[in-house]
């Protein structure tokens, strides 16, 4: 994984000192809305159930990811707001027990 913090305001943090697996492990604590660009995926040794992935954090200013994020949300009711949006956009993927829970918080 690739982290520059100049590229991005998004929070995350090590937490090897807090952790733990402190000594065992490095790791990182990620903000949910984080999204990361695949470079590579490689199978690791003989073991077909081991990948390793090659990921970098996008910018901030990622022209791709702001072309995609605006794309979704011409094609995502773009006049509808919060949990009715949510609502709307479980009900078009199928998922119309969640969209029922996300359509009653919006009432």
């Amino acid at each position: 994984m690739t982290i520059d913090p100049a590229t991005s305001s998004t929070p995350f943090a090590a937490i090897n000192n807090v952790s733990y697996f402190h000594d065992e492990e490095d790791e990182v604590l990620f903000s949910i809305n984080l999204v990361f660009r695949i470079h590579a995926i490689k199978q690791m040794g003989k073991n077909n159930r081991l990948w390793q992935v090659d990921l970098t954090l996008t910018s901030d200013n990622d022209p791709e990811l702001r072309t995609l994020t605006e794309r979704m949300r011409e094609e995502t009711f773009p006049d509808v707001e919060g949990w009715y949006r949510l609502g709307l956009i479980l009900l078009k993927m199928g998922q119309s027990d969640k969209a029922q829970t996300s359509l009653r918080s919006a009432a």
